[in-house]
């Protein structure tokens, strides 16, 4: 193909809004306003039919390992949001804990006798790590004003409607209107996203959210050509988003991968990328250390204060995020069970236990999902918390990999495939109505290729965009529901009508003109 019929088609492949889309700047506040009042509206009507919800089994699937988040950490907000102190919590009656700043500090206060009801842990709440979930209770306490019963739910519902209010504007503000109502439209209408979001109070719809969260930030290194200063604010911004969303989560963190390909294609010179990228590598490693020495700080701070009030202290081993390598043991159990691989804590544990006890010198016994062995705290272990039992799984894993590549290889290729054919339905939604549009997530593939070869380089950023929402389903575990949150098949879609769209509106004008020149002759 030649360089000029390259170019020809390409331009055809566009997302830029047609000119009669360009308002000028009071069309473009009024249309922003409206925009956004409607969004609001469309996110109130999910709010409504949340018990109406489609509810299908494998919407309802957690993605990957099952497990109350949230709700472990629950029991600590209250005295983190009255008195500061992070993690106490009380495990005596309930009613004892009264929404009252007076009385939580009167709990903590300094006695010689024994208070064993006043902890620093509950079950592996602390030591599993992730311990930002606790900010996650926030919304929900400033709507119903009990700290003592707050949940995330509230939080998943302002995060969606702060995600598609960003980026609809952001979107709006690239020449993007028509685009950007499509992904809005479309990626808020994920059945597994509703699901999460407006019936659930956990963590799965971070993913999602977090990239278009990303992409409403990002969206000038995407689509503008002409490089600006300002535009160094971004990978800053990023890097601290990304940074404290690994505090809740991994899985959201992984959108560091979107942001560097936003970076690396970004408009200007090679010199100009690499800043862009040590601007996000300093802020993101800047971040994380912060977070590190807060959480260090707060975790000594409470436990003196437990000590002194006669409470039980916590001096054990804590995991400051969700641990790697067992994961990847555990999921290895979708396609790996031929080498031993289960997808079963337990199974894990009792592999480990006696590599442990040989190779350590070690005495641990197994007990269901913590070890029958008490650290010095008097809890009994957990085993991610043990860095020896991640590195015996560790050895298995790398060791299982070294000796049979073609083994991991073959699991990763059934994994990929798996992605594809269960990738959720695209939708339109409007509360519990919907209208499913046949589209395969195969399709995602030649388009990418497409892109790729006629150079269009923010369309393939955008095609890659959504991609990390399905890496954990890729590289821990492919079951379960953990491809749940694929959305790249839908950025697919949606880059699909627009470009129909648009090529419809840019040739109805000149059919017309063929038609009335045909007419005068």
């Amino acid at each position: 193909m030649s360089a000029e019929r390259r170019r020809q088609l390409a331009s055809w492949l566009t997302t830029r809004d047609p000119a009669w889309l360009d308002l000028g700047r009071l069309g473009t506040l009024a249309s922003l306003t409206l925009g956004c009042a409607l969004i609001v509206g469309w996110h109130s009507v999910f709010v409504q039919s949340a018990r109406h919800l489609d509810a299908s089994p494998r919407f309802k699937a957690t993605p990957g390992f099952q497990g109350m988040y949230t709700d472990l950490i629950q029991p600590f907000f209250y005295f983190y949001h009255y008195t500061g102190y992070f993690p106490i919590s009380w495990q005596g009656d309930p009613e004892t804990l009264v929404e009252r700043e007076d009385i939580a500090h009167a709990l903590l206060e300094p006695r010689q006798l024994p208070r064993p009801l006043l902890v620093n842990e509950v079950y592996t709440a602390v030591r599993k790590g992730d311990l930002a979930q606790l900010f996650l209770l926030y919304p929900d306490f400033w709507v119903r004003g009990k700290a003592a019963q707050a949940t995330a739910r509230t939080f998943n519902r302002w995060l969606a409607l702060a995600a598609s209010l960003s980026l609809f504007v952001s979107l709006s503000l690239c020449h993007r209107k028509l685009f950007g109502v499509l992904l809005i439209g479309v990626m808020g209408s994920h059945p597994f996203q509703l699901m999460q979001i407006y019936r659930g109070s956990e963590v799965w719809s971070y993913p999602i959210n977090a990239a278009a969260l990303m992409l409403a930030l990002c969206a000038p290194l995407v689509f503008l050509r002409e490089p600006k200063r300002w535009h160094f604010a971004i990978p800053l911004v990023a890097g601290i988003f990304l940074a404290t969303a690994r505090e809740v989560r991994t899985e959201p963190a992984l959108l560091i991968a979107s942001v560097v390909i936003a970076c690396l294609w970004a408009p200007g010179t090679r010199r100009r990328r690499a800043a862009l990228l040590a601007v996000l590598a300093l802020s993101l490693t800047a971040t994380a250390q912060t977070w590190s020495a807060y959480w260090t700080s707060k975790l000594d701070e409470a436990v003196r204060v437990v000590e002194a009030a006669g409470g039980t202290p916590f001096r054990g081993k804590w995991n400051q995020h969700h641990s790697l390598w067992h994961p990847i043991w555990f999921g290895l159990g979708d396609f790996g069970t031929d080498k031993g691989y289960k997808p079963n804590d337990h199974a894990a544990y009792k592999f480990a236990i006696p590599i442990l006890n040989a190779k350590y010198g070690t005495a641990y016994k197994f007990g269901g999902y913590q070890f029958k062995n008490r650290d010095e705290t008097g809890l009994r272990i957990k085993p991610e918390t043990l860095p020896e039992y991640q590195l015996v799984l560790r050895d298995k894993i790398l060791g299982d990999i070294r000796t049979a590549p073609g083994w991991y290889l073959g699991i990763l290729a059934k994994r990929f495939q798996l992605i594809f054919e269960r990738a959720n339905p695209v939708r339109i939604a409007y509360g519990a109505n919907y209208q499913e549009f046949p589209f395969s997530a195969w399709m995602t593939l030649p388009m990418l290729a497409l892109v790729f070869a006629l150079r269009r380089w923010d369309q393939v950023k955008l095609l890659l965009w959504y991609t990390p929402t399905s890496l954990p389903a890729f590289l821990i575990h492919a079951r379960g529901g953990f491809f749940n949150p694929t959305a790249f098949h839908m950025m697919a879609f949606v880059l699909l009508a627009t470009w129909l769209l648009l090529a419809v509106a840019r040739a109805l004008p000149i059919l017309r003109a063929r038609f009335a020149a045909a007419a005068n002759t």
